[in-house]
């Protein structure tokens, strides 16, 4: 069959659709004809803006070229539209549209699917359509007038909802509980937004998104969308005040995984409680219940082909950690970041996921020292709309993630199309993942990974998504996985399948430079603040009251050593979610009387000085902090063999290993060195010059350097 060659009504529908595509303003559009085309409608076509691939049904007879790239004709009826299409235009009437093209255009999920409707391009006509036309057409005259006066009724009994929305928070925040937020579902003034927060007993809102939200930069504010929910830092009770339609399953998703004691929704004077505990009870057993769209594919294609970011400033480092709470890597951050700077890489900046002030965590613990050396860190900016900034393969693939990730990727991704730098440093497995996609999805040159334990499905904060993030990511050329010890590099090698070596090793660095062992007066007054003789034996610890540290067998041990030595006494420096059953256990051992919950300390070597002995009794560790820290000042260690710990001694000189972790035999060892005082003055001969040669600061910096690429002098004064 041979095709008619352009007419006068062919050549005007060609224009038509040209016209209707340059007043959109429509771009990456995908043009199907259902006539063979010539050279000179070819060269109107190349000389489209937004047009980059036509399909036609005939065979071409020639390629032409476009600015800025190339035209691509070949002989397809829309069936073969290739991906990252975001418009496709049929020139023809709707009723002639291919089925083929359909089907394309919904697995491309394109943006829109024009053709002619009548007079006028639109996307073709559905079911959906038919029945708004029945609707309005036929129904919505009859049923519209009785309607207008039901709702000006509604609009004089009811109060406007900006003056529901002010008697609400009188009414909530007067009941004095902690971490109630509101979530009006409507748009409130930004003149109205400090007045709400200022009410008594409100910690925060939630409100729709829009852009002045985010000049405001206040950290009680969380955002809502059609597609995420921030909720604030200190969230505990949020009433949503408005239309439930908006309580989407975004809202659900982030509840549960901020473990909130109460999310209830306005039901005319009342409020209905969603019931989280089932959903609670779901998520705990999806843990083992197969989810086969989280694979490494799902990452591959969101990353799609990231193109390089061509305009990043040389020399600029970010550094993404989740906060700057009481902890060894949150301590490793900080120590990074002085170092670099120190070193003379100028511009380097800290984005956290929470610094909130005044709160229990203290996510703010370590930010003073970067004030004072003028290092800028600050939270990373909750941003609305993000997926409609993030390139398409991304907004694709992110339906499949869990909201509270895609979300996190999103804000990520702004920050370093933002900031624009040469390198991004993230620390710890949650901030891991989000960075590295978000970094890679930037085009940022340099992505180091850095891990600070053994892999993370050892531990109750694992993601089913991680090891597929971190697989997809592995073999880009601008990520590097770091990890700081041997065995925490080789676990992750083996969690993740990799070829041995594929993990370098970068060890923690510390600085105590005019710092040494606490003076003789220092430590009687600490062990004063405690209750404790000046002579009395002392064991302590230094650790998060979280599972992985076992805190519970620390105090089964300290029970023993008591037994064994009555004259023995005990104190733990910490916080974390398991203190009040640890309190509980203290009494039933029998310790209340001899071992001190002290609290978080800043005076950390102080602590260890006034110690005889360190005990540790984690399951797992990277490099722990304190362990270095209490050889530098001279403490003898005795731990657990836990990932890099062993790494972290001299043994037999400033520490020991003890395996299996028994209360017995760690109650043998911590008496050994109670009773041996020449051990006890060699340890603290020993124990700083190790630390010195094994983890100084200045060799971790220079290790940094080399990762970052900095190593030949580049980026450094």
């Amino acid at each position: 069959m041979v095709l008619p060659k352009f007419s006068e009504p062919v050549t005007a529908e060609l224009g038509a659709a040209l016209a209707e595509i340059r007043s959109r303003g429509l771009e990456r559009v995908a043009l199907v004809v259902p006539f063979t085309l010539t050279a000179a409608d070819l060269g109107r076509l190349a000389a489209a803006p937004g047009v980059c691939w036509v399909g036609q049904r005939g065979t071409p007879d020639r390629r032409a070229g476009a600015p800025g790239g190339r035209l691509e004709l070949v002989e397809d009826d829309g069936a073969g539209v290739p991906d990252g299409i975001r418009h496709i235009v049929f020139l023809g009437s709707w009723r002639a549209l291919p089925p083929p093209l359909r089907l394309r255009a919904r697995r491309l999920r394109v943006a829109s699917l024009l053709c002619r409707v009548g007079g006028a391009w639109r996307h073709p006509p559905t079911a959906g359509h038919l029945l708004k036309a029945i609707y309005f057409k036929g129904l919505h005259p009859v049923l519209e007038p009785p309607l207008r006066t039901l709702r000006r009724v509604v609009r004089r009994v009811l109060p406007d909802p900006l003056v529901r929305l002010r008697r609400q928070a009188r009414r909530l925040g007067g009941r004095g509980r902690p971490g109630l937020i509101l979530a009006p579902t409507f748009p409130v003034p930004v003149a109205e937004i400090p007045t709400l927060l200022a009410v008594p007993g409100i910690a925060g809102l939630v409100l729709p998104y829009h852009q002045d939200l985010d000049r405001l930069g206040e950290q009680r504010i969380g955002i809502w969308t059609a597609e995420s929910w921030t909720l604030p830092a200190e969230a505990r009770r949020v009433y949503v005040l408005g239309r439930w339609r908006a309580l989407t399953r975004w809202a659900l998703v982030a509840a549960i995984e901020r473990r909130l004691d109460l999310l209830a929704v306005s039901c005319g004077p009342a409020w209905l409680p969603v019931p989280l505990a089932p959903l609670r009870l779901y998520l705990k057993l999806r843990r083992y219940l197969p989810q086969p769209w989280l694979t490494e594919r799902l990452f591959r294609r969101a990353l799609g082909r990231a193109a390089p970011l061509p305009d990043f400033v040389p020399g600029r480092v970010v550094m993404v950690c989740g906060s700057l709470a009481p902890g060894g890597a949150e301590r490793q951050v900080v120590n990074t970041l002085i170092g670099l700077k120190a070193r003379g890489v100028a511009d380097v900046r800290l984005l956290c996921d929470y610094l909130t002030p005044g709160q229990a965590a203290r996510y703010d613990f370590y930010l003073p020292l970067l004030d004072r050396a003028g290092i800028p860190a600050r939270p990373i900016a909750a941003r609305g709309d993000q997926h409609k900034a993030l390139p398409a393969a991304f907004r694709r693939a992110a339906r499949r993630m869990p909201a509270h990730l895609a979300a996190d990727i999103a804000n990520l991704y702004l920050e370093f199309r933002e900031l624009r730098p040469e390198v991004v440093h993230a620390f710890l497995d949650w901030s891991n993942v989000r960075a590295g996609m978000a970094a890679a999805l930037a085009g940022v040159p340099r992505i180091v990974l850095s891990g600070r334990n053994v892999n993370p499905s050892h531990f109750a904060l694992y993601q089913r998504y991680m090891d597929p993030i971190y697989r997809a990511l592995a073999p880009l050329p601008p990520i590097r996985l770091v990890n700081n010890s041997e065995a925490g590099a080789r676990d992750y090698e083996a969690w993740l399948r990799l070829p041995p070596g594929s993990i370098g090793v970068l060890r923690n660095g510390v600085d105590f430079a005019g710092s040494a062992r606490a003076a003789p007066e220092r430590i009687r007054a600490i062990r004063a603040e405690l209750g404790i003789p000046a002579a009395g034996p002392l064991v302590g610890g230094v650790f998060r009251l979280f599972p992985e540290k076992r805190p519970m067998l620390w105090i089964d041990a300290a029970a023993e050593i008591a037994r064994r030595n009555p004259a023995a006494y005990f104190a733990i420096w910490g916080q974390g979610v398991l203190e009040a059953e640890l309190r509980r256990h203290v009494e039933a051992c029998g310790l209340g009387d001899r071992l001190v919950l002290a609290g978080v300390t800043e005076d950390v070597l102080g602590a260890l000085s006034a110690l005889d002995v360190f005990l540790l009794t984690s399951f797992k560790e990277g490099t722990p902090n304190v362990v270095l820290e209490a050889q530098w000042v001279g403490t003898p260690v005795v731990a657990t063999d836990a990932g890099g710990t062993a790494e972290a001694l001299d043994p037999g000189r400033t520490g020991w290993i003890v395996d299996p972790p028994d209360p017995a035999a760690l109650a043998d060892q911590v008496c050994r060195v109670l009773e041996d005082r020449e051990l006890a003055a060699a340890t603290r001969a020993a124990g700083p010059d190790f630390v010195g040669a094994r983890f100084g600061l200045g060799r971790m910096v220079d290790e940094t350097l080399a990762e970052y690429g900095f190593g030949d002098g580049r980026r450094v004064r």
